[in-house]
């Protein structure tokens, strides 16, 4: 595992625990597995007999594959009889490739109601949400090895693209339909896990105080001031103390999980990179999307394995150009930090 797979780690021995006494853990696209039931839009207060689902109905939700809704009226009914073999294997799969073409979901519920819904480019944060929404509860198993996991990014500049898409994504969920706070008005969404989307949603927004945040020290030493106390008063003890319980405390969990001291210092280092450029990114490119500018399109992330040989990944360098305009920001940052140090060894 690449260090830059470890937030995934992370949320999965912590953060999942932590909310799984309330709805359950969020979606998160890997380590998880889902009911059928829950994926055609069901909720846990629906009392549906095969005998009251007509085949109209189900055709204006799942499509024209008869053995699809044949198969998904026994799953809402929860009957256990078998669908009667009226074909052969090879029919079906040509049943399997016409319910896997692209043009096959228009005039269904597909993307709205069934299966994974779209209206978000975090479409596994959106469609965990309207299952909370109806009042699904999720649950976290404790294993010795993970399971259903995806792979991460192999190189820097897809983790970028990768949380860009996830910034914009989470955001603009809180302007459709399935904003936690509604879900908890209008469905059966828990107050308290509501909170917690609403926490993980407004997550890109720490961009525009972590970039004011980190700007300070540059100013201070321009204008010559300090934000915190000095080293010689006796409140520094106090930030000074807090400092360093959380930073021990936090490389204790990595510890905890079995991750090294150089894993712990390069995922600080990613995250004040991420907060002045991916997320600063993703969080702005919302606005022209809610103006009616833009159109929100999917960026497919580059997921592979490092192949044994090391001189062709090597070959294979870093592509420049999508790091273009996402380190601008943080490129400008570090100038002004070497204005900064000019200027105060100039001063002295």
């Amino acid at each position: 595992m690449t260090h830059l797979g470890i937030n995934s780690l992370i949320f999965l021995c912590y953060l999942a625990y932590g909310i799984s006494s309330i709805q359950g853990p969020f979606y998160a696209g890997s380590g998880c597995f889902h009911r059928r039931k829950v994926i055609y839009g069901s909720s846990p207060d629906d009392m549906t007999k095969s005998d009251n689902i007509s085949n109209e109905d189900l055709q204006k939700i799942f499509g024209k594959s008869i053995e699809l809704r044949e198969s998904a009226a026994r799953i809402l009914s929860e009957s256990n009889s078998k669908i009667e073999n009226r074909s052969s294997p090879s029919s079906c799969i040509e049943a399997a490739i016409h319910v896997a073409s692209c043009s096959y979901e228009y005039g269904t519920s597909w993307g709205i109601q069934v299966g994974w819904l779209y209206g978000s480019t975090s479409e596994d944060i959106l469609t965990g949400l309207g299952i909370h929404g109806r009042g699904w509860k999720s649950a976290i198993t404790s294993s010795d090895m993970f399971a259903f996991l995806g792979c991460a990014p192999t190189t820097y500049p897809s983790t970028l693209k990768q949380q860009k898409r996830w910034g914009s994504g989470t955001i603009e969920i809180l302007f459709t339909d399935k904003n936690p706070l509604l879900l908890t008005i209008k469905a059966n969404l828990w107050f308290r896990q509501a909170l917690a989307y609403l926490w993980l949603c407004l997550w890109p927004a720490h961009s525009v105080p972590g970039i004011c945040y980190a700007s300070l020290p540059a100013y201070c030493i321009i204008t010559g001031s300090h934000f915190f106390p000095k080293v010689n008063e006796r409140p520094f003890l106090i930030f000074m103390g807090i400092f360093v319980i959380y930073n021990l405390y936090v490389f204790w969990e990595f510890r905890r999980i079995g991750l090294s001291l150089r894993m712990w210092w390069n995922l600080q280092r990613i995250v004040r990179v991420n907060t002045m450029t991916a997320w600063l990114y993703g969080f702005i490119s919302v606005i022209p999307k809610l103006m009616g500018l833009s159109k929100t399109t999917f960026e497919v992330t580059q997921k592979e394995y490092k192949s044994h040989d090391l001189e062709k990944d090597n070959e294979r360098g870093v592509p420049i150009g999508t790091l273009k305009c996402l380190l601008a920001h943080q490129t400008l940052a570090n100038l002004g930090f070497i204005y900064a140090a000019y200027w105060s060894i100039r001063s002295v």
